[in-house]
């Protein structure tokens, strides 16, 4: 519920799932993790925001792009972030990259 702007909102839409939050959940059961998450477990950043209603101005985002890898790859990792700097270039997509730096 981090990784909305509105979870109450937002609960069971695209993007914010039950479905989609399984499959992610089957991820973690498979022994993968959220590189994002490891190194950054309380901050809430998004990669993604409707191009509608001023949502990147507002910061009303969804963080739904993610960067996932075994548990072993995840000890080499140093940092991981969300270019968000990236949305505000001329005609930007209405995601962001997700950057892992790996040692």
């Amino acid at each position: 519920e981090i990784d909305v702007y509105d979870a109450d909102a937002l609960r069971n839409t695209i993007g914010f799932h039950e479905r989609e939050r399984e499959a992610l959940s089957y991820l973690r059961e498979w022994g993968f993790v959220d590189l994002f998450r490891v190194k950054n477990k309380k901050l809430k950043e998004y990669t993604w925001w409707d191009y509608r209603n001023a949502s990147f101005r507002r910061n009303m985002g969804m963080r739904v792009d993610h960067i996932w890898s075994s548990e072993k790859l995840a000890k080499r990792c140093i940092t991981c972030t969300i270019a968000r700097e990236m949305r505000g270039m001329p005609k930007p997509s209405d995601h962001v990259p997700v950057i892992a730096t790996i040692a």
